[in-house]
């Protein structure tokens, strides 16, 4: 794992955790994912090695918390 996707994805994942949200993790290839629930309601994050942190998912008020931690990571 590179530097800045060990950085991005522990930012992320601690996000996640701060706010309880069950979440699984798994890898794919040389990304790493997070599924993450919150009530009805899904969102796959995917850190990629170049360190870029994509979300899927539906419009949701998960979805743009997860948006809103992406923007802010420092």
């Amino acid at each position: 794992m590179s530097e800045i996707q060990e950085s991005n994805f522990l930012q992320i994942k601690s996000f996640i955790e701060r706010n309880e949200w069950p979440c699984s993790e798994k890898m794919e290839g040389d990304t790493n994912r997070l599924n993450v629930k919150h009530g009805k309601h899904k969102c796959a994050v995917k850190v990629y090695s170049t360190g870029t942190i994509q979300l899927q998912g539906g419009t949701s008020k998960l979805k743009e918390a997860l948006e809103q931690a992406k923007s802010n990571r420092k």
